[in-house]
Parts: C-alpha cells; structure tokens; sequence
C-alpha cells in the first residue's frame, strides 16, 4: 500500500516525502501524525489545477549537455602581471621610512666595504701590487684639488656610515634610546656625523716626504792617516808619518850566536 501511494507522487513530492522522513520520523510523515509544511506545500491549490490532485510534473524531454572546465592557462603570478598587480614581496608595496632606508644602506654599506677589501687583497697578492705602487697611479692621474677631495669623500661615505650606524646598533644593545621619537632622532644624528666624519677624512691631506739620495762615489777613497800626537822635539827624519818604523834586527838573525 505505501508503495503504491509514493509511485503516485511526483518527483518533486517524492522528494519532499523523504525529506519529511528523515526529519520529523516515519508515523508523522505517513499521515500518522499532523501533517508537515512540505506535505501541506505539495496538496495546495495551484494556477490551473485541481485542487484534490497534487500537481503533475512538467512534461517534456530534458536536454542535458556536457560543458567542459574552463582551465586557466595563466599561473598565479603571470595572472597578477597582466592585472598590473604588484608581486609580493615587492619593495614598491612598502612606504619609505627613515628607519627601512638606514637598514638597508647599513647593510649596503657593509656590503661594500668587505668587496674593497677582497678586491684590494687580492690585486696585492695576485698582481704583486703594493700600496706605494698604487699611491703612484693614482698621483700619476694629476686630479684637481676639487676632484681629488669629492673622490675621497665618496669612498669615505660608506666607511663613515656602516661607523655612525653600526654604533648607533650597538647603543640599541644598552636598551637606550627604543622609543619611537628617540629612534628617528638618533637616525638623523647619525646621517649628520657620517657626513662630517667623511668630510673630515676627505680633508686630510698627506704630504709626501721626499729623501734626497745619497751621493755614489766612483773613486776610491783615499786612506786618511792616523792622528798622533808626538813631541815635537823628537820628531823621525828618515821615515814618513804615515810608514812604520823598522823593527830592529836581532843578532840571531844574521847567522851569529852571540851569547850575552
């Protein structure tokens, strides 16, 4: 009998009356019970119908097709780039600080003076370069006073900088100075000493000492004779100042013996 009353519902009543089954139990959606919404739903007058008969289903063929996913060819950072999007992390997605910019020139900073130093060590070791050779090339240029001392001031910005900074770091390790307003202004205080730490160095001037070689002498020297001092009653006639006096000749020598 139940079978025969759920063949004569329509679809969609069917699928109301499993609906009510499960939520409100079997006696109540059977008819046991007071009826649901669904069930009152699915007996109610409708446009042009009957109202003891639950509406009939639309009649008809249903035409049903296959629609292919549309897949996006782009990843996800080729997609971002034809929307113009920033890729992240990007520096340009970031508002400019005093405190990013002076972290990143302490590091760019420090970055540099390492490479000066690889490259100066091993021009010295593989080219046989000294320091004296080098200061000669660089007086060999003929720079300008103005020239020389803006080069100088260049070299030494990043010398004086990765100081200041780096000692501004380290006072930071004294848990002094961490407050918000006292961070900037240590960082402009440093910008400013960095400044006038390489224009003081640029300034220094150092002026080369210049040795007058020593005179080579071709000719030999002449003997000089010893200074004595004699009496001037007892002076030698026969022999010069600077000749020996003869020993004299014992008498054994001659092939005597003479006894005493």
């Amino acid at each position: 009998m139940y079978s025969k009353y759920f063949k004569s519902f329509t679809p969609i009543s069917r699928c109301a009356h499993i609906a009510n089954t499960c939520l409100l139990g079997y006696s109540q959606s059977f008819g046991m019970g007071r009826l649901s919404i669904l069930q009152i739903a699915h007996y109610s007058k409708a446009k042009g119908g009957d109202s003891k008969k639950p509406p009939s289903a639309p009649t008809g063929k249903l035409g049903m097709r296959i629609v292919p996913a549309v897949q996006n060819k782009l990843n996800y950072d080729e997609k971002n780039m034809k929307l113009g999007r920033a890729l992240s992390p990007h520096l340009t997605i970031y508002r400019k600080q005093l405190t990013s910019v002076m972290s990143i020139f302490l590091r760019a900073s420090g970055a540099t003076l390492g490479l000066a130093v690889w490259i100066i060590g091993l021009t010295a070791l593989l080219c046989k370069l000294d320091i004296n050779a080098m200061a000669e090339k660089v007086e060999a240029l003929n720079l300008g006073g103005v020239t020389f001392t803006a080069l100088k001031f260049i070299l030494m910005v990043p010398f004086s900088y990765h100081v200041m900074a780096g000692t501004r770091h380290l006072i930071w390790y004294l848990n002094m100075f961490l407050t918000k307003p006292e961070i900037y202004t240590t960082g402009y205080v440093a910008i400013a000493m960095s400044l006038l730490l390489a224009a003081g160095l640029a300034l220094i001037t150092v002026k080369p000492q210049h040795t007058e070689p020593e005179p080579v002498l071709h000719d030999k020297p002449e003997p000089k004779c010893p200074v004595v001092e004699e009496d001037p009653c007892n002076v030698p006639d026969t022999h010069d100042e600077c000749e020996e006096a003869p020993e004299p000749v014992r008498p054994d020598q001659k092939g005597c013996w003479c006894e005493d």
